[in-house]
């Protein structure tokens, strides 16, 4: 097997595994530093009641609350902790500071809290958030929070992600199978040293392991685990991809292709993720939804 232009990366430079999030808080979470964006997947679009729907500005959102301080910490003249242990980070700058979010805006607000402050977002399917930088706990809760009848604040929690050891940079794909009720989260490392220009990111999101051909060059792509090729291959702005699965064994096994397509690029040093997924559980259909985590980022 050649592999010339693939990298496996983790742990120890080359290889990284990443587990579906579990809805549970784990029991031993620890303390972490790591920015993240959000990616909502495309058939999580926003889910909008016809009653509403004329009345919901659709465009991204973003609410910021900062983090109230501790009156027991000591502070200097400016307010600020003296020989803090550990520096929060700058609370993201809310989009549209001088528009106020309507109801319905409020109500579908996704939220996190960390040491920065309380962070709700909203988030149109198929499209990435801007990046936030999040100091806590390595298990990150998500909810919602919707005025009951007699105006308290109820908290729905929607989803979870532990953020594994080492997490410096990541890419969360929200799905829901259920209207946005939940979601279920995976997470992608995108740093610039796993994640560099001119190169793409294949990761396995089912329980299947494929072959992964894209040019002439060929890499197992396992369950859960992130697969980086180089775009060197790049011709008319596009490349072709392919996906096999190998069925039977030993000496008559053979690779059965399940996917084929051509990747395009509108410049060779493009960075993306490309996450392959079951069309349907159990159908052995699979595709491939390209994730551009920088989408905020200017070119």
């Amino acid at each position: 097997m050649r592999l010339p232009q693939f990298l496996i990366f983790g742990c120890a430079g080359f290889l990284s595994v990443t587990l579906l999030a579990q809805n549970t808080r784990p029991q031993n979470a620890t303390s972490v530093s790591v920015d993240f964006s959000v990616y909502l997947w495309p058939s999580s679009a926003d889910v909008i009641d016809a009653k509403d729907a004329d009345k919901v500005d659709n465009e991204v959102a973003v609410s910021v609350e900062p983090a109230v301080p501790d009156p027991k910490v000591p502070t200097n003249e400016d307010g600020l902790p003296l020989n803090p242990v550990e520096e929060a980070p700058a609370p993201p700058p809310p989009v549209n500071p001088s528009k106020k979010l309507t109801p319905a805006q409020e109500a579908r607000l996704i939220r996190y809290a960390g040491r920065e402050g309380k962070v709700g977002f909203t988030l149109l399917g198929g499209n990435t958030s801007q990046f936030f930088s999040y100091k806590g706990t390595s298990a990150l809760e998500f909810y919602r929070e919707k005025k009951d009848a007699e105006g308290r604040l109820v908290k729905t929690v929607v989803g979870t992600y532990d953020f594994a050891p080492g997490a410096k940079k990541q890419v969360l794909v929200f799905r829901s199978t259920d209207l946005n009720q939940t979601f279920e989260i995976e997470g992608i490392e995108v740093t610039d040293e796993a994640l560099p220009k001119g190169k793409v990111v294949f990761y396995n999101s089912t329980a299947k392991s494929f072959e992964l051909e894209v040019a002439n060059d060929k890499a197992d792509l396992e369950s859960k685990v992130t697969v980086r090729a180089s775009l060197e291959a790049l011709k008319n702005y596009k490349i072709p991809c392919k996906l096999g699965m190998r069925v039977g064994e030993g000496a008559s096994a053979v690779t059965k292709p399940v996917f084929k397509t051509n990747l395009h690029f509108a410049q060779p040093d493009s960075r993306l993720v490309y996450y392959v997924y079951e069309v349907k559980e159990n159908s052995n259909k699979f595709d491939l939804v390209p994730i551009d985590p920088f989408q905020w980022q200017a070119k």
